[in-house]
């Protein structure tokens, strides 16, 4: 793990690997969601891919300060490292709590109608959990560009001396 948070790019490279990978191999799904007046809907196979593509551009950018000397934050580096390990796996693991609602014609008994209300409860508060888990994973990625701009600004600091 050392290793992983000295350098980075050993994970975000051979993960942006494994994102283009499962954008081919998990079958076509697409989601939707609106934004005001929009309708967008999304395949999940782009998805992938784009992250795969910033996932890369990361690598990239800890490859290159890594060459050319500069010295990033060891506990930067593994908040940021940790948190795009972990981040997907809780939010997946997440996803895997919600019930299945059954949707109810007619007059059925009101025991249905009430476990009917009950699952969606229960699949709002996951809901909720799994926005709050995506929030602090894009929030927490903030800590990369900061790293970066410390790692500038402390050789700065070095070579006024």
């Amino acid at each position: 793990m050392k290793l992983l948070f000295k350098k980075p790019y050993y994970f975000f490279f051979p993960a942006s690997l494994i994102l283009i990978a499962l954008g081919f191999i998990i079958p076509l799904v697409n989601f939707d969601f609106n934004i005001k007046d929009t309708y967008v809907v999304v395949q999940q196979r782009w998805v992938f891919h784009l992250l795969a593509l910033f996932g890369f551009l990361i690598a990239l950018v800890y490859w290159i300060m890594s060459r050319t000397g500069k010295k990033l934050r060891y506990r930067l580096n593994a908040i940021h490292v940790g948190t795009s390990l972990f981040g997907p796996i809780l939010i997946f693991m997440s996803s895997l709590f919600y019930k299945e609602v059954l949707h109810l014609r007619g007059s059925e008994e009101i025991g249905m109608k009430m476990e009917l209300l009950e699952a969606n409860y229960h699949n709002n508060s996951v809901s909720l959990v799994i926005v709050a888990l995506v929030t602090i994973t894009l929030v927490v990625q903030l800590v990369f560009p900061v790293n970066i701009l410390m790692a500038f600004l402390n050789k700065r600091e070095e070579q006024k001396d």
